[in-house]
């Protein structure tokens, strides 16, 4: 049996190595919001992670790209971390305002998730690393509610050069 050509095994490494570039899975590993944010075209020069918690896709009305913080102390989001955060329940409780602009503002974030039917692209920072790791697309749950909205992962993976076919989740 004859060897494959040394040009032959760089040009499919190459190619393995572009298919993995386009695709994301669960458990994937960023240093910053620049470094995923660029996969969608979006460029970070100011990288300031609160300014870019939640950044909307592109054209891609209701579909946010979503960089929660685990353990933040005035947004909560609760989940599973040895099973990747299969839910998040999320609310904001705040320690400088009171009850009322928490509800308020809990309710606006319910209503404007279901609105739109949103999507969220996940990447929570601090849960395995300092970094951010990529979590997969969340939809809200049924049992979510206007004090705590719960985003159920509906998928583990992304295919960046399918961005169109995310608009088949949200049935």
């Amino acid at each position: 049996m004859r060897q494959p050509h040394p040009y032959t095994i760089d040009l499919l490494t190459r190619y393995a190595e572009s298919l993995s570039q386009c695709m994301l899975a669960k458990g994937d590993e960023f240093q910053s919001v620049g470094e995923y944010l660029s996969l969608f075209g979006i460029c970070d020069k100011q990288e300031t992670p609160d300014i870019y918690w939640s950044q909307p896709l592109p054209n891609h009305l209701g579909i946010i790209i979503w960089s929660p913080e685990y353990q933040h102390p005035e947004w909560h989001n609760q989940g599973d971390t040895s099973h990747l955060m299969p839910t998040i329940t999320e609310w904001w409780t705040p320690t400088d305002a009171d009850a009322t602009l928490a509800d308020i503002r809990n309710h606006d974030n319910y209503l404007r998730s279901v609105s739109f039917n949103e999507l969220r692209i996940t990447f929570m920072k601090n849960i395995t690393s300092e970094g951010y790791t990529f979590l997969g697309i969340y939809k809200l749950a049924p049992s979510s509610t206007p004090q705590r909205l719960v985003w159920q992962r509906i998928a583990e993976r992304l295919d960046l050069r399918h961005l169109d076919q995310l608009d088949l989740l949200r049935q």
